[in-house]
């Protein structure tokens, strides 16, 4: 009959944890369950900062690295697939609107300046 885990230590047989995943595990155990709620609230306002009518720019800078630095957290940590490497492009392509120019581009107008004058 085999032992089952102690309570306090998860077990570590799963196949989607990498070496340094499982060195988390041994060493950071109790920050885990923090980190978890972490990444769950950020994952829930995530469209609320990309979306942010205040400072947008920012803010959605702000949301695309978190994203892009949970998302390499993912790779190094888990073994989950192409997930984290598909999201990572899709990133790319959710702050494709930062990068631009608010000349080119007359939708990220600021709203308090006048439109230029065609002519």
């Amino acid at each position: 009959m085999p032992v089952p885990p102690s309570p306090r230590r998860w077990p570590t047989t799963r196949t989607a944890a990498r070496a340094v995943g499982l060195l988390l595990l041994d060493h950071a155990a109790p920050l885990l369950p923090a980190v978890n709620h972490a990444v769950i609230l950020f994952q829930l306002g995530f469209p609320l900062l990309v979306y942010c009518p205040w400072r947008n720019d920012l803010m959605r800078g702000l949301a695309i690295a978190g994203a892009a630095a949970m998302h390499l957290a993912f790779i190094v940590c888990l073994n989950v697939g192409g997930f984290p490497y598909l999201c990572l492009i899709m990133l790319l392509l959710l702050g494709a609107g930062c990068l631009g120019s608010r000349r080119r581009c007359p939708a990220r107008r600021d709203p308090a300046t006048p439109p230029a004058r065609a002519g």
